[in-house]
């Protein structure tokens, strides 16, 4: 049997009506060597040609300014948008940074920023509680320090107000996966974005969702704990390619 690799479909010219075995059968070598000129291979599956992506080329080109400025801007931060254009689905971004660096007053300015702007939001906080985390969303919101007095009695009014910010915000039991492998995280991450179709997702920190995660393997090595976030993230590729 031929490889397949090695199959190809021959068809004649457009002006020959002839099929290929009764050109050879007539001795045209002339008209078989124009229909060589239009021969196809098999494909293989999820092969494809370029005329096939012709039109999403075309998009990428003639859309190129609001696919890069993507769903949302940094108003915020207007100086990003010099250097990101916008905010993009299908991104991942890893913010490093010492301990007191300001990462996560970063990502919470960020989140309350999309939201305003309609991006439906997950946060996943496996370092500070997430009600601490709320409340300094809340403060970056109204821009006021609710924490004193006089403003205390306007705390509901501004909570309301947060609340019906037009990008829904949604928050992680984190606690329900302590001693959960990465991979049972991710799927619940997964689950979320499908049924909620988040947007944005925020998780906070690597370092101690890995603390909190177990591992898969019988026999733990010093790299384990590598092994599990390069796990995660490859999780979290393919939760933002889908």
């Amino acid at each position: 049997m031929i490889s397949r690799s090695k199959f190809i479909l021959l068809q004649c010219a457009a002006k020959c009506k002839a099929r290929p075995i009764v050109l050879i059968k007539k001795n045209k070598p002339d008209a078989i060597l124009e229909a060589f000129d239009h021969l196809d291979s098999v494909k293989t599956k999820n092969i494809f040609e370029l005329t096939e992506l012709r039109q999403s080329v075309k998009n990428e080109i003639v859309n190129h300014k609001e696919l890069m400025a993507g769903i949302a801007q940094f108003k915020r931060f207007p100086l990003l948008n010099d250097y990101l254009i916008g905010f993009r689905p299908g991104e991942l971004t890893t913010l490093t940074g010492p301990t007191g660096s300001g990462k996560t007053t970063f990502m919470c300015e960020n989140m309350v920023d999309f939201m305003s702007q309609g991006v439906r939001t997950l946060l996943c906080s496996f370092e500070m509680k997430t009600e601490k985390v709320l409340k300094w969303m809340e403060v970056q919101y109204t821009g006021l320090p609710l924490h004193q007095q006089k403003y205390q009695s306007d705390v509901d009014v501004w909570m309301d107000k947060f609340e019906r910010t037009s990008g829904k915000l949604y928050v992680m039991n984190v606690d329900a996966y302590i001693g959960k492998t990465v991979k049972e995280v991710a799927d619940a991450i997964r689950s979320q974005v499908e049924t909620a179709r988040i947007q944005h997702i925020v998780i906070d920190n690597l370092q101690y969702l890995m603390g909190s995660t177990i591992s898969t393997s019988n026999k733990p090595s010093t790299f384990d704990k590598f092994d599990r976030q390069n796990e995660f993230l490859r999780q979290l590729r393919l939760i933002a390619n889908d």
